[in-house]
């Protein structure tokens, strides 16, 4: 299977899900930013429930092509990030391991919001095993052919139970949050957590 769709900031279970099953994960390298997208945001699990964060963009007078668009460092939003992780999942099984791979990736602040989250996405992968292959497109095409679309189809004020995965073990709270970043299945399940991603139930 071939799949399409736009990079994330450390994407939810879903993104991972049809990763997982598809042989060829195409990147939409030539889109536009869209703001209050998962591009620049992602839901983990914190001491007070379920925290959205954000990353910081340099938003220019035009809509910015999404190779173009830049990182807004002047916050240094990333030590705010990592503690907000460290409070989260400091206790976590797999914590030192998230470390080693992500933290560097992180801290290189990187200006590209397009080249950050690639290189999080081939942490992930690196991290959970995934065999999958990645490209990224070399045009934008409205409509393609022999491919399954996805783009613009996960999305933070969508439905977030579309995708019902097992329930695993979570830091916080009395019930299961479902669909959150994958770096709440990465912490607390390690490489263990694809096994989360293969067949979710859908809801009806």
């Amino acid at each position: 299977m071939k799949t399409l769709i736009e990079l994330h900031f450390f994407p939810c279970l879903e993104y991972f899900y049809h990763l997982n099953r598809s042989e060829l994960f195409i990147l939409e390298a030539h889109e536009s930013f869209q703001k209050q997208s998962y591009r620049s945001r992602c839901e983990i699990l914190s001491p007070n429930g379920v925290l959205s964060f954000n990353i910081p963009i340099i938003h220019g007078e035009t809509r910015n092509s999404i190779q173009t668009t830049l990182i807004e460092y002047k916050q240094n939003w990333v030590l705010i990030f990592w503690k907000t992780l460290e409070a989260a999942y400091k206790r976590s099984p797999y914590f030192d391991y998230f470390e080693m791979i992500f933290k560097p990736i992180l801290f290189q602040k990187e200006e590209s919001l397009f080249n950050l989250n690639l290189k999080i996405l081939k942490g992930c992968i690196q991290f959970l095993s995934i065999n999958t292959k990645l490209v990224v497109t070399e045009k934008f095409n409205e409509q393609v052919m022999d491919v399954e679309d996805l783009r613009n189809t996960i999305f933070p004020k969508r439905e977030k139970d579309l995708f019902l995965f097992s329930n695993y073990p979570q830091n916080f709270g009395e019930s299961f949050i479902n669909n959150l970043s994958i770096i709440d299945l990465m912490m607390n399940e390690g490489p263990a957590g694809l096994i989360t991603l293969i067949s979710p139930q859908k809801s009806s």
